[in-house]
Order: C-alpha cells, then structure tokens, then sequence
C-alpha cells in the first residue's frame, strides 16, 4: 500500500520497462526504430529524419501505454504524427 507503480524507458539501457532499440535513420529519410517492452514490440518510424525525436516519443508512448491506451493505438498515432507540426 502507498507504493507508486514506476514504468521507466530508456534509448540505451535494457533494463527499463520499454526501450527504444535499433534506431537509425531509413532510406526514406525518416527516424525509425523498435519499442521493446515485456511480451511487446513494434516498429515505428517518425517522419523526421532526427533521431533525437525518438527518446520524446518514447517517453510518450511510455506514458500512454502506462496510462491504459492499447499499445496498437499508441504505435498507430507515432507513425502518423508530423514531428515538424507540433
């Protein structure tokens, strides 16, 4: 009782509860990479060819997944957002 449930990500640490592996940049120009976590994976691609954008978005994932939002929603709405439109 009182404990505060934590979920962590990370780009570099396999350790966390989700973690962004690899990352590049695809022929298409955009950011691509796998968010692993437990019992779940799926690729994403950002349509920014900088590859720093990855560590927010999967922070948000992280959040979204955590907050309940089925990850095939959380992996629908990364590959559809304008990174340069926010």
């Amino acid at each position: 009782a009182g404990r505060e449930n934590i979920v962590t990500y990370s780009v570099d640490q396999d350790g966390a509860d989700f973690t962004a592996r690899n990352i590049r940049v695809v022929q298409d120009g955009q950011a691509a990479f796998e968010i692993v976590g437990v019992g779940i994976i799926g690729r994403v691609r950002l349509r920014t060819g900088d590859t720093a954008a990855v560590s927010p978005a999967l922070a948000a994932a992280t959040a979204a997944i955590a907050a309940g939002i089925p990850f095939a929603e959380v992996l629908e709405a990364l590959n559809g957002i304008e990174i340069g439109r926010l």
